[in-house]
């Protein structure tokens, strides 16, 4: 019976426990074990019994397994912020944005200084889509990613990033389009021997 529960303390990484204390039984066992021991109301533990040591519990999904971990140090701040990211990003100004966007007007004018300037205004865009306050940041870089799993209103959110995808989608085929008239354009008058306006 010892071997089997020494066997599943040595396989034992860190104890998070709802309730107790400092100096009990469960406690002073773990830290002779040298495992990580802290209470959800006191993210603290003492490897040495005298000098308290601050850690971090970071749970959730990591590649398909759930899991935890503790990290060394007072993290909160850090994990939320995530390189001076936003601890609570503005999903709702992002939502707004999404619900006020128009697709690109073509531009019918067959001057190519006009075409340069539709294509100048079209890379800004998409550019724009890019941005650390629209979805595709929010929702799918790094530093969102973490913030956005932890957000009770995901789904909505993630709804809106695909639509937003798609809206990216629909500008970049209309800058692609709009990049080939140009080039006709382009060839068609130095073809002719026109000058280029």
């Amino acid at each position: 019976m010892l071997a089997k529960i020494q066997g599943v303390v040595l396989k034992i990484q860190g104890v998070v426990l709802k309730k107790g204390a400092r100096n009990d039984h469960i406690s002073i066992s773990l830290r002779q074990a040298a495992i990580p021991c802290l209470l959800v109301d006191q993210p603290q533990w003492w490897p040495d019994g005298d000098s308290p040591e601050q850690v971090t519990l970071v749970c959730g999904q990591f590649q398909q397994q759930s899991g935890g971990f503790l990290l060394s140090g007072d993290r909160e701040q850090e994990l939320l912020g995530l390189s001076g990211g936003s601890a609570s990003p503005d999903y709702q100004t992002a939502l707004a944005t999404l619900q006020a966007w128009q697709p690109a007007l073509p531009e019918k004018e067959p001057c190519v200084a006009r075409w340069f300037s539709w294509l100048s205004e079209q890379n800004s865009r998409l550019l724009n889509f890019l941005g650390a306050e629209r979805l595709v940041n929010l929702c799918l870089s790094k530093n969102g990613a973490v913030q956005l799993s932890m957000h009770p209103e995901r789904r909505a959110i993630l709804q809106g990033c695909v639509r937003e995808i798609g809206n990216f989608m629909q500008e970049t085929r209309a800058f692609l389009s709009g990049y080939e008239v140009f080039n006709a354009g382009r060839s068609r008058r130095s073809e002719t021997g026109a000058v280029i306006s």
